[in-house]
């Protein structure tokens, strides 16, 4: 060896992270390089570093990645987001409601044919698509973030129903049902056949009503208890109020 790679400190392994590994790929354990750190399926960062560096003492720095369980870490679940796709929102606004879901699921699940599976219904006045259902994560956020306004009034009970025929189609048997239904309207006709349809069949309902259009009263009687209707003053705020620990449960 030549010049001053001849005199570089080598740290070794680098030290295990707590539920976390590090990338193998062209790994340098000399000074002054870094090895990166990431968590393992269905833990998310609690504390420590993404990457340390080989330090010029020939030791690790110590402040190494540690992960924490996903809330609900790899426990089954089925998730259907029931998307009000009408006027009630403006472009800006219904943007802002689909990459908050988005950015709720990319952060809160581990998405796969085994953990979590997530659908999507999307509804107007006259019109509810199951727009998809993926256990791929990847393919799934990407069709989120593309989802389309269609404008018209909001029917909660076509959305609903259609949720729950989907539910009845591609649920896991024995998997908890979560329905969350969002909107920043009032529906243009009784919802409560359909909402008390879902609960009969064990659908766990959530609602999140955004801004001062919406009807709480009727949110919290489609909700399978008042405490899991959650409101919100802007689109801005939607990922405040969806906790997953609450779906888990």
């Amino acid at each position: 060896m030549e010049g001053k790679n001849a005199w570089a400190k080598d740290c070794g392994p680098p030290p295990h992270g707590i539920s976390s590994g590090f990338n193998e790929n062209n790994l340098d354990t000399t000074y002054p390089h870094f090895v990166s750190y990431s968590c393992m399926l269905g833990y998310e960062r609690a504390s420590g570093q993404t990457s340390i560096q080989c330090q010029e003492s020939g030791q690790w720095e110590s402040d190494i990645l540690i992960c924490k369980p996903k809330p609900c870490g790899n426990t089954p679940l089925d998730v259907i987001f029931v998307v009000d796709q009408s006027s009630s929102a403006d472009p800006d606004n219904f943007s802002k409601m689909k990459n908050g879901i988005a950015d709720f699921i990319s952060s809160s699940f581990v998405v796969s044919p085994m953990e979590v599976n997530v659908g999507v219904v999307a509804f107007s006045s006259d019109q509810a698509d199951i727009i998809l259902r993926s256990s791929d994560p990847n393919q799934l956020l990407t069709d989120i973030r593309a989802l389309m306004q269609r404008g018209g009034s909001a029917n909660f009970a076509l959305g609903i129903s259609k949720a729950v025929d989907d539910f009845s189609r591609g649920s896991r048997s024995g998997t908890p049902k979560v329905m969350i239904l969002l909107s920043g309207g009032k529906s243009i006709g009784s919802s409560q056949i359909a909402a008390n349809a879902a609960k009969a069949k064990g659908i766990n309902i959530f609602t999140i009503g955004i801004g001062p259009g919406v009807d709480k009263a009727e949110l919290r009687e489609i909700a399978s208890d008042h405490s899991k209707a959650r409101f919100v003053d802007t689109f801005d705020e939607i990922r405040d109020v969806l906790v997953v620990k609450d779906l888990c449960q």
